[in-house]
């Protein structure tokens, strides 16, 4: 019995350590594995990591570029609206200091103006409006209302269509 036992635990004898060593290198092989995976899973995850913070950098920087093209544009309005409001007061100031003199005869629908304009510039422009204006006719300006170039005292005579010729 004795014999018929070496041949077995000679076998189990050798068995038993390849079974240990291919279970440990099975373990060592599954082991790097499982650390060759996670490199991978942590390097694709602070890649991931990386391109969001990337993402969200452009993402703030974009909100940024676009809030300060809002404020240009908003700095931009503000001054128009600055130079408009300061045109508005400064014809205001003109139309109040301008004291016009005016005279209308009633018979030959004749108007005889007096006026006073800052500038050639809005004399002649103010000209322009009446000659262009249906309503009138007959538009005449002394030479002498152009002679100055700043604070120009003028007259103006025109005729006013009657309503039933328009």
């Amino acid at each position: 019995m004795i014999s018929g036992l070496n041949p077995l635990i000679a076998a189990v004898s050798a068995l038993l350590p390849g079974l240990v060593i291919g279970y440990l290198i099975r373990h060592l092989v599954a082991s790097r594995k499982v650390t060759l995976a996670e490199s991978k899973a942590e390097a694709t995850l602070a890649d991931s990591k990386t391109k969001a913070q990337e993402i969200i950098l452009e993402a703030k920087n974009n909100a940024f570029k676009i809030l300060e093209e809002a404020k240009k544009e908003e700095k931009e309005r503000n001054s128009q609206l600055s130079r408009i409001e300061n045109i508005l007061t400064k014809k205001e100031t003109e139309l109040e200091q301008k004291g016009k003199e005016l005279s209308f005869e009633k018979e030959t629908n004749h108007v005889a103006l007096r006026g006073h304009a800052l500038t050639r510039g809005d004399l002649l422009q103010f000209i322009s409006i009446i000659r262009e204006h249906p309503s009138f006719h007959d538009v005449e300006s002394p030479v002498e209302n152009i002679l100055r170039d700043k604070n120009i005292s003028f007259t103006l005579s025109f005729t006013v269509r009657n309503e039933k010729n328009l």
